[in-house]
């Protein structure tokens, strides 16, 4: 019976530590499906010139952003009534976007000020500084996850076998 309790412990230990470590990757794999989601963006209104909302309902489909699951939200606020941009900030309140830092969050809150809101070259321009902007946070959170993810399971794991010898 000890013995499984000293298991339990460790197990939970390194529990810990991968669960941090999976919230670096989730905030780099929302960075990479987000700079995705503008490339698509510049393309579509670049091809087809369509409105915000139409560009999305067909981008929300891509295997891409399959993890910005605010997309889904973002077109049933704006199917209700609610105009383009107001729906996308709305939609960005989605808890699955809390591993994002405020400047990453903000970054996202102006791809739908910028959509629609000027001709087609400044929509792109626009959206390409944006992506740019996003790239670079992206950059930082892999160099985070490269050194931190592993770091964090080794610690759970490490603090975990620390806790069943104290414990012993």
């Amino acid at each position: 019976m000890k013995w499984i309790g000293f298991f339990l412990e460790a197990a939970a230990c390194a529990g810990m530590g991968s669960w941090a470590a999976f919230q670096i990757y989730r905030r780099v794999r929302l960075l990479e499906c987000s700079v995705s989601l503008i490339e698509l963006f510049k393309s579509q209104l670049a091809f087809t010139m369509a409105e915000p909302a139409e560009i999305l309902r067909e981008i929300e489909q891509k295997k891409t952003v399959k993890d910005l699951t605010f997309l889904p939200v973002c077109l049933s606020f704006h199917q209700n009534g609610m105009a383009f941009p107001a729906a996308w900030r709305e939609s960005l309140k989605d808890p699955a976007l809390d591993v994002l830092t405020e400047e990453e969050r903000q970054i996202l809150s102006d791809i739908g000020d910028v959509l629609g809101s000027t001709g087609l070259q400044g929509q792109l321009d626009q959206l390409h500084l944006l992506q740019i902007r996003l790239k670079n946070q992206l950059d930082a959170a892999s160099q985070h996850y490269a050194t931190s993810g592993k770091l964090y399971r080794s610690l759970g794991l490490m603090g975990g076998v620390l806790l069943v010898i104290l414990l012993w």
